[in-house]
């Protein structure tokens, strides 16, 4: 598995990591290095000293009947301890507990500088230690405070430290957001670009390489946009001028006496002029149309209804629940039902069934036709592409038809793809991103 797979797709995760990862390792080892220097040096400084202090109350003991006097009670608290006086005991032989580095500090320095059976409890009270040191008639009992050798500067250390980074983070994350919003923003305008949506008023903002590219940006959809409006301008002249002769060939052909040659030329002009409104359909902008929710099921019962034949037999099959759907519904109509007229003109049974994933909707259109071969499925939805056995007027076409019908779901986002059928023919399957 690569390295790359564990990163973050995307971008304002992966600024994060390269900023935050290599502050989180200072952080790390500046905190570890503090604990294993800072903090056991002076943690054990505080077990010395506190323990100098047990000895020194100690070694002023005069009677060992009755050690706890005024004048040793005097000297303990001077050295903020509390001592008592237990008469014929002795300390318990149990082993040391020394889950912490100041419990183990203090065990080590009590070895050293006082020679007497002692037992230290750490852990009964919150605040306070307990220490018996066992003399010849009995034990002499030390209570303290636990500050005395937990050192409370390193909590504040951890503490600013835990502190400092939070506010980084803080910090890292206003300064990623800013940075990756006009990428964001660029991306989102490439995608409609891409979509065909209008591109207006795109602030340009961010770092030089960004606004570069968003000037780039604003630019190529200006000429392709010019570009667009220029080739359906011409078309569109073009169509005006190929209607009026064969508006007055029809005319002229229906003053005629009806016979075959009457009847074939007829039957050409009406293939022309499906021709020139194919080509115009194909040149056309069509997505001024806005988007709008639609009810799929309702939609699909619609074509099906209009399809549906005793010659062609076609049927709707939904999964889950009602589904709807943000589509520009007329050249969405324009493109299923182009795909429909392809099954209806070479197969007798046609499905259509649609599926919701996590993040697409899945329209897949089968036939029992003959299909399309693997290596033909790439130009079928090329402009003017026409299999060799479509190439008459009984089953042919102009060649639009799947070309258009992927512009328009090229336009919504999605992805068509020509795939081998169940049923045995052709399969169309449509991806819409949610």
């Amino acid at each position: 598995m690569r390295l790359r797979n564990f990163f973050p797709i995307t971008l304002f995760n992966r600024l994060l990591i390269i900023i935050l990862l290599p502050l989180l390792i200072v952080q790390l080892l500046t905190v570890t290095v503090f604990y294993v220097r800072h903090w056991n040096t002076v943690t054990r400084h505080m077990a010395q000293n506190l323990v100098a202090d047990l000895s020194a109350v100690l070694s002023q003991i005069e009677d060992i009947n009755n050690p706890v006097n005024s004048k040793l009670i005097n000297l303990s608290q001077k050295l903020n301890l509390s001592i008592s006086w237990e008469k014929e005991k002795k300390v318990p032989n149990f082993i040391f507990s020394t889950n912490t580095y100041a419990e183990k500090a203090f065990k080590n320095s009590m070895d050293q500088k006082i020679a007497l059976p002692f037992k230290s409890d750490f852990i009964s009270d919150e605040d306070f230690i307990t220490v018996e040191v066992e003399l010849e008639k009995g034990i002499l009992i030390f209570r303290f405070n636990k500050k005395r050798v937990f050192s409370s500067t390193s909590w504040i250390f951890v503490s600013w430290s835990i502190g400092s980074s939070l506010f980084l983070f803080a910090l890292t994350l206003l300064f990623v957001s800013a940075q990756v919003r006009p990428i964001k923003r660029l991306a989102r305008t490439a995608y409609n670009l891409g979509i065909g949506k209008q591109i207006k008023n795109i602030p340009i903002t961010g770092a030089n390489e960004v606004r570069l590219a968003t000037r780039s940006v604003i630019s190529m959809a200006s000429r392709i946009r010019n570009q667009m409006n220029e080739r359906t301008e011409m078309l569109a002249g073009v169509s005006h001028d190929l209607r009026t002769p064969l508006t007055r060939l029809k005319l002229q052909l229906s003053m005629l006496p009806k016979n075959s040659e009457i009847t074939s030329m007829n039957s050409d002009i009406e293939e022309m002029e499906t021709m020139i409104n194919n080509y115009l359909s194909f040149a056309k902008d069509n997505v001024a149309e806005n988007f709008s929710k639609i009810n799929l099921r309702k939609f699909f019962n619609e074509i099906i209804k209009h399809y549906s034949s005793a010659k062609f037999n076609i049927k709707l099959v939904i999964s889950g629940t009602q589904i709807e759907f943000n589509l520009r519904k007329k050249s969405f109509k324009r493109s299923i039902s182009n795909i429909i007229e392809n099954s209806k003109r070479y197969s007798n049974n046609t499905e259509i069934s649609l599926k919701k994933t996590e993040d697409s909707l899945i329209i897949l259109i089968d036939d029992d036709g003959p299909g399309i071969d693997a290596q033909d499925r790439e130009n079928a939805m090329r402009p003017f592409f026409r299999l060799e056995t479509s190439r008459n007027k009984s089953t042919g076409g102009t060649g639009l038809g799947l070309s258009i019908a992927n512009n328009i779901i090229l336009s919504h986002g999605g992805k068509l793809e020509l795939l081998s059928s169940p049923l045995g023919g052709l399969r169309v399957k449509l991806s819409m991103p949610l």
